[in-house]
C-alpha cells in the first residue's frame, strides 16, 4: 500500500518550480548538472535506507551494492534529494539541474575549456551558460573568444586589474 510515499520514504525528491539559478558556492548550495537521460551512480560511506522514488525530473533507485544509489534524469528542471540512514538521520543532500542533452554537451565543453582559469565559475541558468568571476586580462580575452563559438555564454567575468 502507498501510505503517504513521501512520509515513509527516506529518499525524498523535492521539486522546485522556480526558475533555476545555480549558486556559485560549494556544498549543499551547489547544483550538479545532468543531461536528460543521464544517470549517476552515487557511492555512499553508509548504507542508505532507500525506497525507489520517481518525480517528473528525477528517479532514484537502489544501486548495485548496498552503499550505492542510482539517479536517472528524466526531464529538464530542477530537483533535489535527501538520503537518510536507517535511523532517519539526514546524511546527504544533493541538488540537481537537468538540462537538454545538446545544451549539456555545450556546457561541459565550455567548463572543460575554461577549467584552467582560476577564479572563474561556469554554471547554467535557463538557456545560458554563465561565466562569472575574476580573472586576468588574458583569461577574459579567452572567454570573449570562446563566446564567439558559444553564443549562449553569458559573460559576467571581469579582470582583476582596473
Amino acid at each position: 500500500m502507498r501510505r503517504g510515499i513521501f512520509l515513509t520514504a527516506v529518499v525524498c525528491i523535492v521539486l522546485l518550480a522556480a526558475p533555476f539559478r545555480a549558486p556559485a558556492g560549494e556544498g549543499d548550495d551547489t547544483y550538479r548538472v545532468l543531461p536528460v537521460g543521464g544517470e549517476e551512480l552515487i557511492d555512499l560511506d553508509f548504507v542508505p535506507d532507500i525506497t525507489a522514488m520517481q518525480s517528473e525530473i528525477l528517479e532514484v533507485k537502489p544501486g548495485p551494492t548496498d552503499h550505492q544509489i542510482r539517479l536517472t534524469a528524466l526531464s529538464p528542471g530542477k530537483g533535489a534529494f535527501i538520503v537518510n540512514n536507517k535511523t532517519g538521520e539526514v546524511l546527504k543532500k544533493l541538488k540537481y539541474h537537468v538540462i537538454r542533452l545538446e545544451l549539456y554537451q555545450r556546457f561541459a565543453n565550455v567548463k572543460r575549456l575554461l577549467k584552467s582559469l582560476h577564479g572563474i565559475s561556469v554554471t547554467y541558468e535557463g538557456e545560458n551558460i554563465v561565466v562569472d568571476g575574476t580573472t586576468s586580462r588574458q583569461g577574459l580575452d579567452r572567454i570573449l573568444r570562446l563566446r564567439e563559438a558559444y553564443p549562449e555564454i553569458l559573460n559576467l567575468a571581469n579582470t582583476s586589474s582596473p
